[in-house]
Order: structure tokens, then C-alpha cells, then sequence
């Protein structure tokens, strides 16, 4: 995505930004946000580091896949409002969807390119470096999506656009690793309430 941006003069050059995100973030730091002010769309933003477990997702269609976190953040069961059961993803494949908990955020992310893109030998590095307990990191466009599905069954989601790390994704998934996930949410293109926008921002980025 920052091919684009090579020749131009950021706070952080393309290969220093993704030396620093294949090592991993702890923090993050404030010439990265400089740096992402050139590349996101304007617009008001909460930013955090957020950990997760990914799973894998697949469809009938072959060529669309999703990654869900498998280790949903918990929200007070008080804020649920009254709705039939949810099912995540009732378009996938059920054998493959992670287990339905209530009272979570979920959250997906959505790859930018097809599973046959991925190289191999990028995969298999990217393996090795999460058994060596090195956790990377991962960067994505976020939003919010809130909806009563048929009027009945309430659905609430995190939505991470992945903008770089999709061999980090899905090396996670093959060994079973967390990884981080550089977010930055845009608040402004969210399709959800600011109740709920406010509360997504509660249970993830500021928690």
C-alpha cells in the first residue's frame, strides 16, 4: 500500500514503517501517527493497539475469505438491547466459524488481496518469526457497523480493513499466535450510532 508514497518525504520512509511493524509495536510511537496522516482518508480517528487471536474464515466461494478474532472482547450484558440470538457470518461455511459467545464485540478483518497472492516463502518467514516469540504487527483501516438485521437480531461489529500484514494474519492462524493490530478507527465513516460507536471505543481502545 505505501508504494505510492516512496518518493514522497514521510516522517517515516515505507521500509522504516514496516521494519518497525515485522519487529512488532509495544507502544505507539508518535512518528508513525505522523507517518499515517499521509496515507488514511481525513477524518477523525480513535488509533489503538489492539491484541488478538485471528481464525480463519472461509467461504463457498473460494476465492473470499475473512479472519474473525477468536478471542472477542466481553461488554457488560446490560448494554444488549432486547434481540433474537446473533449469528456471525450466517453466510460462512458453519464448520469454520469460531464458537458464538454473547455479549462480545465481534470483530472481523477483511483482506485486501486473494489467499493465492500470499507468497509461500513470506508465510513460512513470518511463521518462524511468531515461534521465535516475536509478536509483529499488523495495520488496518477500521469502522464500526451496528444494524438490527430483519428488525430482529441485533448486530454490533468491529471492522478492520487490512492495509499491511496479510502473511502476519495469517501466519498467526497457522501457528496458533497472537498478533497485534495497528487500528486506526474511523469514526467519521462508521455505520453505527455514537452509543455504539462510543462503546466499541470503550471495550477496544481504551481499555
Amino acid at each position: 500500500m505505501f508504494s505510492k508514497y516512496r518518493e514522497a518525504q514521510l516522517p517515516l520512509a515505507p521500509p522504516e514503517l514496516a521494519e518497525l511493524l515485522c519487529k512488532g509495536l509495544l507502544d505507539i510511537p508518535q512518528a508513525v501517527l505522523d507517518t499515517m496522516v499521509y496515507v488514511l482518508p481525513k477524518g477523525d480517528y480513535a488509533v489503538g493497539l489492539l491484541d488478538l487471536q485471528p481464525a480463519l474464515v472461509r467461504f463457498k466461494n473460494p476465492h473470499y475469505y475473512i479472519w474473525e478474532n477468536s478471542q472477542p472482547a466481553h461488554v457488560p450484558h446490560e448494554w444488549w438491547p432486547r434481540s433474537d440470538p446473533m449469528t456471525p457470518w450466517w453466510f460462512a461455511q458453519p464448520s469454520q466459524r469460531p464458537g458464538l459467545q454473547e455479549y462480545t464485540l465481534y470483530e472481523a478483518i477483511f483482506p485486501l488481496v486473494r489467499e493465492g497472492q500470499l507468497n509461500s516463502s513470506t508465510l513460512q518467514s513470518c511463521i518462524d518469526t511468531l515461534q521465535n516469540n516475536i509478536t509483529p504487527t499488523a495495520l488496518a483501516l477500521s469502522v464500526v457497523d451496528e444494524r438490527f438485521v430483519s428488525g430482529r437480531v441485533f448486530d454490533w461489529r468491529l471492522i478492520h480493513f487490512l492495509l499491511d500484514g496479510h502473511h502476519k494474519m495469517m501466519a498467526a492462524c497457522h501457528a496458533r499466535k497472537p498478533i497485534t493490530l495497528l487500528s486506526f478507527l474511523n469514526i467519521n465513516e462508521s455505520v453505527a450510532s455514537s452509543q455504539w460507536l462510543e462503546r466499541a471505543i470503550q471495550v477496544r481502545y481504551q481499555a
